[in-house]
């Protein structure tokens, strides 16, 4: 019987989101979830639909511009149309980037010099961190440069409020939707520290309900890789959002950012946060008694002094919140049985409208790994001297790659093409390769050669061939094959100084940048970014 209930309410729950999606109303995902599982593959089907009805709408909406407002000034390629905000850091606008063929959010740092603020590259490594990441819940990247002598970092344009505008509009929120933000943010930071990173500044100014109900965490000026937080000697973020520990001197890490979510969960249902002017600690349930005492308790918990009573991590606090998700699905206001049939009716219309749209016609599939035993090598892995990597990649159409390195002394190398070599630009379609290929029969890896404090690997690929792009790499110098079969059995690429490069870091952005400008199609260009501290 109880299996049954089970069905009947996931198959209402389901129908209502098939139903929004169509009519192009907000989601509410709580219900679904609470009766599939956050994991469940019906509800990540129903999430991308609804990605998928969003960006089709989306590419509706921009397509004309006939009625485009006279620029107040163009920054490289992009279009500046208005001012939306200012922080202390810089300002944020509204532009039209002629290549993506879309409005985007501009983040202009002040007129400083771009090769010497350190500020800049840090705005550069806000851009590397965010690019590395995709997700529904995380503001998407499109790219960085500086232009002018301002360094600025362009992404997707988000249509509504932040939480902070909700709550001072509005008022503190009722259980049921706090819950489903909650779920969203900590989703976002789950996939945020999962790639090695912390935000270091989860507030309500800095996650945004877009206009569709997608929640979006956004502003990663503070964040960081966790060693780099490590290093720093200065404390970012908002105080009332930091935790005892990272107030006493430590550094932020996945901990620090769930205190944050805590705070912030303290704030959206009880207008205020849990510490008071003197601070004092305020449990949740005295702000709010009408709240379950459960949910009181769980976000008490969530900031807590002692980071060990905290959830281990952000999936295991997503865990939590679904045990707390309602577990009754209300009743229609009017009386109508929608059948099986309804919901695959809705699902199909979608995905109609989906197809109606181009498909990609080009995919590409690309890793850096470890020769030595064919696995990925994770982004903030430390290596020596000596170390290798290697390139896998796959393409569906014959592809143009670019393979190049730069260090943190200023160092700038292309790594492929290279002359000498037995595999060549465009790549063979739907083949698996691995770079940089061989060279007289023997098989090639590139090795770590210099020392630096860090490297950073990048890998371009296109459809078609940028013969600008190669112009300019033209002027880089090559690596070279110097064969040394002593080290692991393999030939041997060492990096050979760049003589004409040496803008600490921004020149591997800038030529990213020129690359996807002359690919000109968004589909049809990829990035794939690695960096890699020296093991001290």
């Amino acid at each position: 019987m109880a299996t049954e209930a089970k069905l009947i309410e996931a198959r209402f729950a389901t129908t209502r989101i098939a139903e929004a999606i169509a009519d192009e109303r907000p989601v509410d995902w709580s219900p679904a979830e609470r009766a599939l599982g956050a994991d469940a593959r019906t509800i990540d089907n129903l999430r991308l639909l609804d990605d998928v009805a969003r960006a089709f709408r989306s590419v509706g909406d921009q397509a004309v511009r006939a009625d485009a407002p006279q620029p107040l000034f163009h920054w490289g390629p992009l279009e500046v149309s208005s001012r939306l905000g200012e922080g202390h850091s810089g300002e944020v606008f509204r532009a039209w980037d002629p290549t993506l063929q879309r409005e985007v959010a501009l983040k202009l740092r002040a007129h400083r010099n771009p090769l010497s603020d350190p500020a800049n590259a840090q705005l550069m490594a806000e851009a590397r961190q965010l690019a590395r990441i995709r997700h529904r819940n995380v503001l998407a990247v499109y790219g960085a440069a500086v232009h002018e002598g301002r360094a600025g970092i362009w992404s997707e344009l988000i249509e509504g409020r932040t939480l902070a505008q909700v709550v001072a509009a509005d008022g503190p929120l009722g259980a049921d939707e706090a819950l489903g933000i909650a779920l969203e943010v900590a989703r976002a930071l789950g996939v945020v520290h999962s790639a090695g990173l912390v935000h270091g500044d989860v507030k309500a100014e800095n996650v945004m309900r877009e206009r569709g109900g997608r929640i979006v965490l956004m502003d990663f000026g503070a964040s960081g890789r966790r060693e780099d937080l490590a290093a720093r000697s200065v404390v970012s973020g908002t105080r009332r959002y930091l935790s005892p520990e990272v107030l006493a001197g430590q550094p932020p890490n996945a901990q620090s950012d769930l205190y944050a979510l805590g705070v912030l969960m303290h704030y959206l249902l009880g207008g205020d946060f849990p510490r008071d002017d003197a601070g004092a600690r305020v449990a949740l349930a005295q702000r709010r008694p009408d709240l379950p005492g459960a949910l009181c308790a769980s976000l008490d918990r969530l900031v807590a002094d002692d980071a060990q009573a905290r959830p281990r991590n952000a999936a295991a606090f997503a865990d939590v919140l679904l045990g707390l998700l309602p577990g009754k699905a209300a009743a229609p206001a009017r009386s109508r049985w929608l059948p099986a049939a309804a919901v695959a009716f809705a699902l199909a219309a979608i995905a109609i409208a989906a197809m109606s749209m181009r498909a990609p016609a080009w995919q590409i599939d690309a890793a850096f790994i470890d020769p030595a035993n064919a696995k990925s090598i994770a982004d903030g892995t430390p290596v020596r001297i000596g170390d290798a990597l290697a390139l896998r990649v796959s393409a569906t159409r014959a592809t143009y790659v670019y393979v190049l390195n730069g260090d943190a002394d200023g160092e700038l190398n292309v790594l492929f093409p290279l002359a000498g070599l037995d595999v060549q630009n465009p790549l063979p379609a739907d083949r698996e390769m691995q770079l940089p290929g061989n060279a007289g029969g023997a098989e090639l890896s590139w090795r770590i050669s210099s020392p630096t404090t860090s490297e950073e690997f990048v890998m371009i690929a296109s459809p078609s061939a940028l013969p600008a792009f190669e112009r300019v790499l033209a002027d880089t110098r090559e690596a070279r094959i110097a064969t040394d079969t002593a080290t692991r059995g393999a030939s041997q690429l060492r990096a050979a100084p760049a003589s004409s490069y040496g803008l600490e870091g921004t020149h591997l952005v800038e030529l990213i940048e020129l690359a996807r400008r002359e690919a000109g199609d968004a589909e049809a260009f990829e990035v794939r970014t690695l960096r890699l501290p020296h093991a001290r």
